[in-house]
């Protein structure tokens, strides 16, 4: 028979921390990318070469030693490399990825039409620097050449942003945000906006469209996917070349343009970085 004492004992041994089956699975399940794969790796090196330093001396333990500090800086050599050059495959993403998303948008039959259409641009004042604020007066100057009803905020917070929304019915909302690798919107110094809380704030005002114009805004796609139509920039982009995108994709909108077929002509003229992905296609009416 077994006592309450014997069992309270065997549950205390099976608390007990340790490198067990299901630990060792779950470690792995949570390696999804890319760059969780390299940091285990070096991680289970170093443990590996630290032991072994541990039973060494002289020349040996040197050699050890280097070797672990140049393996941290080969790391961040490869991954700074990648970063540049090819930053959506640190993620476990592709440019397949990012072709299969939009080719979901020639499902969509559906064109909703919006009878002057309402636009806000904005920009937040945290992190921004001067390069920014002329690149924002540079996007408000040509959205204002094909759309007369443009809000502009250059001091763009969490609350100003629920508060635009909360009391305007907006059609197009075009940020000059920064855009974490997890989706977190940066507005403020302290706290991040997280996809989920800014899927909360769009659901106020239910836009039509949303651009996210700066560098790596992709990273919060996947989680607007189907919610809203969306065009964000895939790895990094030049000022020029998303200013000539942005004058001939609102010219184009502004002149009865379906969404789908404004995006594509303007990409396909500027070579932007950039990807749409539709919730149904739109077409703007200034009258």
């Amino acid at each position: 028979m077994m006592t309450e004492a014997n069992d309270e004992e065997i549950k205390s041994k099976k608390s007990k921390p340790g490198f067990s089956g299901g630990s060792r699975e779950s470690l792995i399940k949570s390696v999804k990318t890319p760059l969780g794969f390299f940091v285990l790796v070096v991680l289970i090196v170093e443990a590996i070469m630290g032991i072994t330093v541990s039973f060494s001396s002289g020349l040996d333990r040197t050699i050890l030693i280097v070797g672990m500090i140049g393996l941290i800086f080969l790391l961040v050599a490869v991954v700074t490399g990648m970063a540049i050059y090819r930053p959506m495959s640190l993620y476990g993403k592709s440019v397949s990825d990012i072709k299969e998303i939009e080719s979901s948008n020639k499902s969509i039959s559906k064109v909703k039409m919006v009878s002057k259409p309402k636009v806000l641009c904005a920009v937040p004042l945290y992190g921004r620097e001067l390069k920014n604020l002329e690149m924002f007066k540079s996007d408000v100057k040509i959205i204002s050449q094909f759309f007369k009803d443009v809000t502009t905020e250059e001091e763009l917070t969490t609350d100003k942003l629920h508060s635009l929304l909360a009391n305007n019915n907006f059609n197009i909302l075009h940020l000059v945000v920064c855009v974490r690798t997890k989706g977190e919107i940066i507005l403020s110094p302290h706290v991040p906006l997280t996809s989920e809380g800014f899927e909360k704030l769009l659901a106020v005002s239910r836009p039509d469209l949303l651009i996210m114009a700066w560098c790596d805004s992709i990273h919060i796609a996947p989680m607007l996917a189907g919610k809203i139509n969306m065009i964000s920039i895939v790895g990094k982009i030049y000022d020029s070349q998303f200013l000539s995108w942005e004058k001939q994709f609102y010219e184009l909108l502004s002149k009865g343009h379906p969404l789908s077929s404004a995006f594509e002509i303007s990409r396909a003229v500027s070579q932007i970085p950039a990807v749409l992905i539709m919730k149904n296609d739109i077409i703007f009416k200034k009258t």
